[in-house]
């Protein structure tokens, strides 16, 4: 081996030694090169060192419950109940609504039924040349704990519909959840120390606005509908005259679909 080729190994040795002895230190080192210093830097920070701890009975038994619960979720969603609605009211014989749409004729409107997600969409059509408008201060919905509750007022032009859905969704609104992050939330360099990988300004230290979080608006409108009867009473009115309609439908499991 040549002298040039072991006082190279040599320098090499020293200055992985050097770093090594700097990186439990927590400073800068320089590189000695030939009587002189390199512009070489190496930033390195403390060694730190991590405690492991014995995973606990508990903790596997979280982790398997966990586990089954996603799998539950994932059945769930594979084969979760769907349900129908049979028609009581107006007594038509019509079938109920399941998979299909069903189409009422309730002198002088139509009313057509249909399953959207997990509530019942019903679009009431006006085929008349008058102008029909249902009367809010005289309709209603009884659910089927069996309390009232108002519907809106609507009008229905000459060959023209309108839809309900039976329950109606609440209203809902979106804010910023500040105390997800906890008090000190804002905008910010959250870094503590220069870091070679992502720099002074950007990286895992930068964070920025809060999530999202959604708020129901529960008003004398809305209502649940797991199972059991439903109540309509609608009043209309056309040219003066006052009519009413009574729809009566029942919520069930649809045992054909399992």
């Amino acid at each position: 081996m040549t002298r040039g080729k072991a006082n190279h190994i040599g320098r090499a040795r020293q200055g992985k030694l050097e770093a090594q002895s700097a990186s439990q230190a927590g400073r800068t080192v320089e590189r000695q090169e030939g009587g002189g210093y390199s512009s070489v830097r190496y930033w390195l920070l403390p060694h730190r060192r991590t405690r492991k701890f014995p995973v606990r009975e508990s903790d596997r038994f979280m982790k398997t419950s966990d586990l089954a619960l996603v799998l539950g979720l994932a059945l769930c969603a594979s084969g979760c109940t769907t349900y129908r609605y049979r028609i009581l009211q107006p007594a038509s014989g019509a079938p109920p609504v399941a998979a299909q749409s069903v189409t009422l004729h309730y002198e002088p409107l139509d009313y057509r039924l249909y399953r959207d997600r997990d509530h019942l969409a019903m679009q009431v059509s006006n085929p008349t040349d008058d102008r029909i408008v249902l009367l809010a201060n005289r309709s209603f919905v009884t659910d089927p704990g069996g309390e009232s509750h108002p519907v809106r007022q609507r009008v229905i032009g000459p060959h023209s519909f309108t839809r309900f859905l039976l329950p109606p969704i609440p209203f809902s609104y979106a804010y910023p959840d500040y105390w997800a992050y906890g008090p000190g939330w804002g905008w910010g360099y959250a870094g503590f120390w220069p870091d070679p990988m992502w720099g002074a300004w950007c990286g895992p230290g930068w964070w920025g606005p809060p999530p999202v979080a959604y708020a129901e608006v529960i008003t004398p409108y809305d209502w649940v509908w797991k199972t059991g009867r439903a109540r309509l009473k609608l009043t209309y009115e056309r040219a003066g005259k006052v009519f009413e309609h009574d729809l009566e439908f029942v919520r069930e499991p649809d045992r054909k679909e399992k």
